[in-house]
């Protein structure tokens, strides 16, 4: 092959390749990618998930009572774990103990409240003789 088959690249060009597109087609600076963006009527994750677990479900015992679906899941793995099965035991204790936790955390919150009103006055008399024995180091 000869040189003259192969041109020499424009400038800016050079970098045409995998994952380099032409310079004309890359995104400018601030440019977005969706410059549109997501739909107004379009379903996230989230939304889903909330409206899947609050949908009604009958019972399959026949007693007409309705149930959200999270309820008859966390039914359903609570029968499992009953009847022996491991990972069901599992999970049942994972949500005692996350559900213990939240609890104590909402007791510790309150206590917090309690004992900073009533050890202020402690406080502030600590503060207070920290302070003159400063003072009366500092006075020669």
């Amino acid at each position: 092959m000869s040189e003259e088959d192969n041109p020499p690249p424009e400038p800016g060009d050079e970098d045409v390749g995998y994952r380099k597109p032409p310079r004309q087609h890359r995104w400018k600076p601030g440019q977005s990618g969706n410059p549109r963006g997501r739909r107004k009527g379009a379903r996230g994750f989230k939304g889903d998930r909330d409206r899947m677990l609050d949908l009604a479900v009958q019972a399959t015992d026949g007693s007409g009572v309705t149930f959200t679906t999270q309820q008859a899941a966390l039914r359903t793995l609570r029968k499992k774990a009953l009847n022996g099965d491991m990972r069901a035991l599992d999970r049942v204790i994972e949500l005692a103990l996350d559900r213990q936790t939240e609890a104590e955390a909402e007791a510790n919150a309150g206590a917090a409240e309690r004992i900073s009103k009533e050890d202020h006055a402690l406080l502030e008399q600590a503060l207070a003789r920290m302070a003159t024995k400063t003072e009366s180091k500092d006075s020669p």
